[in-house]
C-alpha cells in the first residue's frame, strides 16, 4: 500500500522527481519504490534502474550500452 503523502519543499513544489504537464506517475513509482526499501534516502544507488524497473513490474529488464 502507498499512502498519498509526499515530500514537498516549503513552497509546495515536490522535493524529488517531477513530471512535465500534470502527470504524476513517476512521484507516484517513486514512493512506491521508496516505500519497499524503507526510506527515500536509500533510493540513491541502491541498484541499477533496469533492476528497479524489473522488481516494480515483473516484467523482464535488460541494460544496453548505447555507445
Amino acid at each position: 500500500m502507498v499512502d498519498d503523502l509526499f515530500l514537498t519543499k516549503s513552497d509546495g513544489r515536490l522535493e524529488f522527481s517531477k513530471c512535465k504537464g500534470g502527470e504524476f506517475w513517476v512521484p507516484l513509482l517513486e514512493k512506491a519504490w521508496a516505500k519497499l526499501l524503507g526510506s527515500y534516502t536509500r533510493i540513491d544507488g541502491a541498484m541499477d534502474e533496469y533492476n528497479v524497473l524489473h522488481i516494480l513490474t515483473g516484467a523482464p529488464s535488460e541494460n544496453f550500452n548505447l555507445e
